[in-house]
C-alpha cells in the first residue's frame, strides 16, 4: 500500500545519506537525515510496528542531539523537541512508562525557562503543550493524577490563550482537545462532576471548531461522537437526563452520517453500534425497557453484518491462496 511504498523510498534516501555523509557532514544534510529516520518512524507506527518505529524515531534523535550542539537556537529546538514528543507517544503506548517520563522531562524543564508572554512565543507554545498533554498521559497510566491533571490543565490553559490571541491553528486545536477531555476524566473520577462537564463540553465545542478548520479531516467527527457520549454520562449523572439524552442523539447521527459517507468503514459502523448501546443502557437506567431494547437490537444487527462481512471476506481471501 501507500504506506509501504512510502517505507521504501525512505530507506533509499537512507541508504543514500549513510555513503554520502560522514563527520563533516553539514548541518542541513544532518536536518535532512534525521528528518528521514523520523518519517520511517511515523511510517513504521501507522503500519503498527511499534518497536521498529522507537527504533527509528531513536537513531534520528542521536542525530538530533548533534545538531542542538551545532546549532543550539530556538527553531532546532523546536524541531528536536517534536521528535522527543514523538518518541515519548510511542514509548507510552509500548507501556515504556518511565521511559516515557524520561523522554519529556529534559524538554519540558527546558520550555519552562522561557516566557509564553513573550512575540516568539507564537513559535514554540504547541510544541510546549504537546510535551505537557504526552506527560499528562503518562501520569494519568501510573494513577498520579494530580500531576496528570496540572499538565492537562497547563497544556489546556496555553492553548487557549494562544488561541484566543491569534487566528485558528489548528495543531493547538489538536492537543486543546484532549487535554480538556483527559482532565474532565479525571475530575468525573474524583467525583467533581461539575468541573468534569465543563470540561467535556468545552472539549466537544473544540472538536467542533477543529472540524470547521479541518473539514477534510473525518476522523475529527469519529472523536467528536466519544467525547458526546462521555459528555452526555456526566450529563446524567448529575441528572440532566433530557440533556444527556440530547447529547446521544447527536453522537448517533454523527455516527450515522459517517457510515453514509463510508459504508464500508468496519470503524465507523462500529461507532454506529456502540451509540446504539450507550443509548440501550441509558433508556435501561430510565427504566424504558421498551426504547432500550429497541436500541440493543440495533446495535446487535449492525454487528452481526460486521461479523459476515468480515467472515466473507477472510473466506475470499483463503479462497485466492487455493491453487489446483
Amino acid at each position: 500500500g501507500k504506506l509501504e511504498l512510502l517505507k521504501d523510498v525512505n530507506l533509499r534516501v537512507e541508504e543514500y545519506y549513510k555513503v554520502f555523509g560522514g563527520e563533516n557532514e553539514e548541518i542541513d544534510s544532518l536536518r535532512r537525515r534525521a528528518a528521514s529516520l523520523h518519517n520511517r518512524g511515523d511510517i513504521l507506527r501507522g503500519q503498527g510496528d511499534l518497536a521498529g518505529a522507537l527504533a527509528a524515531h531513536q537513531e534520528g534523535m542521536a542525530i538530533d542531539d548533534g545538531l542542538l550542539a551545532l546549532n543550539p537556537t530556538l527553531p532546532e529546538r523546536n524541531l528536536v523537541s517534536l521528535h522527543y514528543a514523538q518518541t515519548g507517544a510511542i514509548l507510552y503506548s509500548l507501556g515504556r512508562l518511565e521511559e516515557a517520563l524520561e523522554i519529556y522531562r529534559g524538554q519540558i524543564e527546558f520550555y519552562e525557562q522561557l516566557d509564553p508572554t513573550q512575540a516568539d512565543a507564537v513559535d514554540w507554545i504547541s510544541t510546549f503543550c504537546l510535551l505537557l498533554f504526552g506527560r499528562a498521559q503518562v501520569f494519568d497510566s501510573t494513577n498520579r493524577l494530580g500531576e496528570a491533571a496540572a499538565d492537562y490543565k497547563r497544556a489546556a490553559d496555553l492553548c487557549t490563550k494562544e488561541l484566543e490571541a491569534g487566528p485558528v491553528d489548528v495543531s493547538l486545536l489538536k492537543i486543546l482537545w484532549p487535554a480538556q477531555a483527559g482532565l474532565g476524566q479525571i475530575r468525573l473520577g474524583q467525583g467533581n462532576t461539575t468541573d468534569a462537564l465543563r470540561c467535556h463540553r468545552s472539549a466537544v465545542e473544540t472538536i467542533c471548531e477543529l472540524i470547521k478548520a479541518d473539514p477534510e479531516s473525518v476522523g475529527w467527527q469519529y472523536d467528536l461522537i466519544q467525547e458526546r457520549v462521555r459528555l452526555s454520562q456526566v450529563l446524567s449523572q448529575q441528572g440532566q437526563q433530557t440533556a444527556a439524552a440530547k447529547e446521544l442523539e447527536e453522537a448517533q447521527a454523527v455516527a450515522e452520517r459517517l457510515v453514509v459517507h463510508d459504508p464500508t468503514n468496519a470503524r465507523w459502523k462500529n461507532g454506529l453500534a456502540m451509540t446504539y448501546v450507550y443509548r440501550g443502557e441509558f433508556y435501561q437506567r430510565q427504566n424504558d425497557s421498551q426504547a432500550a431494547l429497541k436500541s440493543f437490537r440495533e446495535a446487535e444487527a449492525i454487528l452481526e453484518a460486521l461479523v459476515t462481512e468480515e467472515d466473507r471476506k477472510s473466506t475470499r481471501l483463503n479462497s485466492s491462496h487455493i491453487t489446483i
